[in-house]
């Protein structure tokens, strides 16, 4: 198997200046690496986002404020009660925070966008929610594209946007 880390992306530079994004798994690690190339020669490599993919799971069982610092965890909620997953205010510099959600038990578990933020299709500010009881085991994995926009990147069950 090919180790992504040794695949570099190939382009031409055809303007002064052109960043090249790297995303791989290397050892585990989530590298979103973004290379900054002029003309001139000058190169700069910024891989300050890096994280632990599957760095944890966090099992609640109340409402809970996802914090930025949750990056890539697995929020699992375990509640037969209806509860909520709030998503943090977030801004440009947390473009590609990502993070799973998983519903174990009957309960509804809404996840709400915060600020004007959209997921998906919402409304501005709205929610994404799983009331299936017989989907004890859903999830859903959120990824911001935007400052405003999360987006789905994978899913098991029945979610539904509000508007």
């Amino acid at each position: 198997m090919t180790d992504l880390a040794d695949v570099s992306p190939k382009e031409k530079i055809t303007s002064a200046r052109q960043n090249l994004i790297n995303d791989y798994v290397q050892d585990g690690t989530h590298k979103l690496n973004t290379l900054s190339v002029d003309v001139g020669g000058t190169v700069a490599i910024d891989s300050s986002r890096n994280t632990r993919l599957g760095k944890s799971t966090d099992t609640k069982t109340d409402t809970y404020n996802v914090l930025t610092t949750d990056i890539a965890k697995t929020l699992v909620m375990n509640s037969g009660d209806d509860k909520i997953f709030n998503l943090p205010s977030v801004g440009a510099s947390n473009v590609r925070l990502f993070f799973t959600f998983i519903k174990i038990g009957v309960g509804k578990v809404t996840i709400q966008a915060a600020d004007s933020d959209i997921i998906v299709d919402s409304g501005a500010g709205d929610t994404i929610y799983n009331d299936e009881a017989t989907e004890t085991y859903a999830s859903i994995t959120l990824q911001l594209i935007s400052e405003t926009h999360w987006v789905i990147v994978g899913a098991s069950g029945t979610w539904v946007t509000t508007d």
